[in-house]
């Protein structure tokens, strides 16, 4: 009896079945492709894991670079918004000739309003001194 058989003959064999040799083995052959499908999806399961992992690898490297690169610029962008603020105040507390124009110091006013920063020099009379919200 060749192994094909055997293995046909062995599932009905433990109900106490009896085979024909050509029946065994057409069953045998059924499990060995069944087995052998079996075998070719879980290789495919494991191959696309590994695509998916190498790619999940490069996107995390070319994104954290990305990151890096986002974190400097916003560094960059809290000093220079804080020498615009700075400079926005020194105008306004020291104006050449004493004041600014009208205009003028409505205008730092408000933009540094926007930075939620009132000076004392922008606050209306009797004011709290309590600086607001940004707009």
């Amino acid at each position: 009896m060749s192994i094909l058989a055997s293995i046909g003959a062995f599932i009905p064999g433990l109900f106490g079945k009896e085979l024909s040799y050509k029946v065994a083995r057409g069953i045998g052959i059924a499990v060995l492709a069944v087995l052998v499908l079996v075998a070719l999806g879980v290789g495919k399961c494991a191959y696309d894991n590994s695509v998916i992992d190498k790619h999940e690898a490069e996107r995390e490297a070319a994104a954290s670079g990305a990151r890096e690169d986002a974190a400097d610029q916003r560094v960059k962008d809290a000093i220079d918004n804080a020498n615009s603020e700075k400079e926005l105040q020194d105008v306004i507390q020291n104006a050449p000739g004493g004041t600014l124009s009208p205009a003028a110091h409505a205008l730092a006013c408000e933009r540094l309003r926007r930075y939620g920063r009132i000076p004392p020099s922008c606050r209306p009379s009797g004011g709290d001194g309590v600086e607001t919200s940004p707009d």
